[in-house]
């Protein structure tokens, strides 16, 4: 809403004043609220309310308020990184959920990729720590991500087929 809007709306109030029998005090006071207005026609009610604010104090004391300093808004604070004894642990706990029937292959993908955080060297650490041989010359880390998903999938697989082959047999 801008000062505008309120000094029209001001302005229609004055006649229903003076058949409310308000004197012509009131609608003097009225009409000079709305010419009083007229600089700040152009303004949002928002930013009248902070000039009001600043006449007021600089009534009161005497002098304007120092300007507040800027607040930073609150950051998110960033999970702590995982180390590569926490990475290692994790992948061993998602190779022995591997041959549980619940766990999807996208949910292995978005596992494995919670460790993108690591470094290319921490990620060696973790391979060597969880027995997964990854290229020397491995230069990205997609390449050894894709390693750690490829080893848990190709055990999940093979559970699952040899699964298969011991409900035929039984049959």
């Amino acid at each position: 809403m801008k000062v505008a809007e309120l000094q029209q709306f001001l302005s229609q109030i004055v006649p229903f004043a003076r058949a409310a029998g308000a004197g012509d005090k009131v609608a003097v006071e009225l009409d000079r609220a709305v010419l009083c207005l007229a600089p700040f026609k152009d303004k949002s009610l928002a930013e009248f309310n902070d000039f009001l604010r600043l006449a007021d104090e600089y009534v009161r004391t005497g002098r304007l308020p120092e300007k507040p300093a800027r607040v930073a808004r609150p950051r998110t604070p960033k999970a702590p990184k995982l180390t590569v004894a926490e990475a290692a642990q994790k992948f061993q706990a998602l190779y022995a959920r591997a041959t549980d029937p619940t766990l999807e292959y996208p949910a292995i993908d978005a596992e494995i990729d919670t460790l993108s955080g690591l470094t290319i060297a921490e990620l060696k650490e973790v391979a060597a720590a969880v027995d997964t041989t990854v290229p020397s010359k491995s230069r990205k880390k997609d390449e050894i991500l894709a390693e750690f998903k490829r080893k848990i999938k190709e055990r999940k697989g093979s559970y699952e087929r040899t699964q298969f082959r011991a409900g035929d047999i039984s049959s």
